[in-house]
């Protein structure tokens, strides 16, 4: 198992127990306040926030790492902004993170290597990170070996269903950075676009696709982030994408990029939840 790739691992763990539990109770669709993969601030958040206070519990067996507070460390995988959180290690360089934890209902002790069950009481959601309203969970995987944080939605037992992620207010973007709303252009000059859509600040997709002519030419995944020279990186077909890629403004999300070469094409676009479940436009235009 230790010389698994990052992607061999999620999809051994996914498909056999999902060995991680989900580390608070009755999880649903509605039970997440920002999502893997969200921009929070300036950068692509690696954290599931959950929506409601709770008693936090560990979600698969491990040893404690550390106890950290919210000046502890300020990288991007441990932002200050996590607040009182303990951190667990777990086999194949795996750990997990539970933040904004409230530090007097802690019931681990600061000795590292110290046992914790899958399931045992961490503590409550506290006040101790820096969100704006509710006390919420802040929860992440981490992979230590590839510098990597895990969506840990794909690593839990899935829920009933997902919330619907809807896909509108299509534009495409050139190198010269104008930008052209598919609702009223149809005829394009050939070359390079990225193509965004409007940010959807409630939800969250796996997976977004770009098809032309009905094959595939970009895939974003946000099974997980990686860092790379001190920056936050979604995994593309051909490229890593920035949190400034993906994000380069406050309403708009990117869905990949295409080479577009003169003649009338389908132009299809497409994004998947955690359940496999798909949402779908296409557009027929013209490249001169």
């Amino acid at each position: 198992m230790k010389k698994l790739t990052i992607s061999a691992l999620i999809t051994f763990i996914a498909l056999s127990a999902f060995a991680f539990d989900w580390p608070i109770s009755n999880v649903n669709k509605d039970s997440f306040k920002s999502y893997f993969g969200h921009l929070r601030g300036s950068k692509i958040s690696t954290s599931l926030v959950f929506k409601e206070p709770d008693t936090v519990t560990a979600s698969e067996n491990g040893r404690l790492l550390i106890v950290i507070s919210d000046t502890n460390d300020d990288s991007d995988f441990f932002p200050s902004t996590l607040g009182t959180a303990v951190i667990i290690s777990h086999e194949d360089n795996l750990l997990s993170v539970y933040g904004n934890l409230d530090d007097n209902s802690l019931t681990t002790n600061d000795i590292k290597e110290t046992f914790i069950e899958k399931g045992s009481t961490l503590g409550i959601t506290g006040n101790t990170a820096y969100q704006t309203d509710q006390n919420n969970l802040e929860f992440q995987i981490i992979d230590t070996k590839n510098s990597t944080a895990i969506n840990p939605k794909i690593l839990m037992s899935r829920m009933e269903s997902e919330l619907k992620y809807y896909l509108s207010d299509i534009s495409l973007v050139n190198r010269n950075g104008q930008i052209f709303s598919l609702s009223t252009n149809r005829t394009f000059s050939s070359g390079l676009y990225k193509i965004y859509q409007k940010r959807n600040a409630v939800v969250m997709p796996a997976k977004t696709s770009v098809l032309f002519n009905g094959v595939v030419v970009d895939e974003l995944s946000y099974n997980t982030v990686a860092q790379e020279n001190g920056k936050i990186c979604i995994n593309g077909s051909k490229k890593k994408y920035t949190s400034d890629d993906i994000y380069p403004r406050d309403d708009l999300f990117l869905l990949g990029e295409t080479m577009l070469t003169p003649g009338k094409i389908t132009l299809g676009l497409m994004v998947t939840d955690s359940m496999g479940q798909t949402s779908t436009l296409n557009y027929n235009i013209t490249i001169y």
